[in-house]
């Protein structure tokens, strides 16, 4: 018993560090990316727009085997695993580069933690995801104060690093999960200043692997649902010099 203690105790001080090393990564693509679009030239780009998008928001576990959606306490919790850390919460960083006037791309990396239990069960569980999409915008228009509805789908992996405990023998499991995951999501933004926009996206990240949480069950898959506050810095303008103009060319 004493040395099974010990094993677990091994693994969650593990799992621990790999969370702390993608929190770190994370943060150095955001302080990395964030002064390059607070001081980059004003480049004119033949194919349209390019941005740095940042998102964070509250996420739940919306396709799982613990506990039920949209039940959770969000932001902090405490739980034999951790004593108090943020979770089910999600914060990104994406690059954005629009295509034409309604088509865009957007390579992000996503890093989130879910904290979820039942009569019977608890996990927590740290993501890690990188994904591409394609987005389709649903109206354009031409006016200082730009707005834009769309909507997205994609394909990206995502990493999970779970601790599951079964709370009547308080037997602890701990492992990784590696699966391809698909985003699929509808968005808003609206610019308020030259070249700062902010808006919203709801999206489900529809994953092929029922092990996020640890614990099996009767279909091999969990989806992740997340409502997100979107900040965008633009650093090129690409095609803006239409905005606002009713030429004829």
């Amino acid at each position: 018993m004493v040395e099974f203690q010990m094993l677990t105790n091994a693994i969650a001080t593990g799992g621990k560090t790999e969370l702390a090393f993608m929190q770190k990564l994370l943060y150095l693509i955001m302080f990395v990316t964030i002064p390059i679009a607070l001081y980059a030239q004003r480049n004119q780009s033949l194919v349209g727009e390019t941005s740095i998008d940042i998102t964070a928001g509250p996420s739940t576990l919306f396709l799982g085997d613990i506990g039920d959606p949209f039940m959770e306490d969000y932001l902090y919790t405490r739980n034999r695993f951790d004593q108090l850390m943020p979770a089910n919460s999600v914060i990104s960083v994406g690059y954005h580069q629009s295509i034409t006037e309604r088509w865009g791309l957007k390579i992000s990396a996503h890093a989130g933690i879910y904290d979820r239990k039942d009569d019977n069960y608890s996990f927590r569980s740290s993501i890690f995801e990188f994904a591409g999409r394609l987005e389709y915008n649903l109206f354009i228009n031409y006016y200082p104060r730009v707005q834009s509805l769309y909507i997205y789908t994609g394909l990206g992996f995502l990493y999970s690093n779970y601790f599951n405990e079964r709370l009547s023998s308080r037997l602890t499991l701990a492992d990784k999960a590696i699966a391809p995951v698909i985003p699929i999501g509808i968005g808003y933004k609206h610019e308020i200043f030259d070249r700062f926009s902010i808006g919203a996206e709801f999206d489900v990240h529809y994953s092929l692997t029922d092990m996020i949480e640890g614990k099996k069950g009767g279909l091999p898959h969990d989806a992740l649902s997340t409502l997100s506050l979107v900040v965008s810095y633009q650093i090129s303008d690409g095609n803006r010099r239409l905005k606002g103009c009713n030429c004829n060319w």
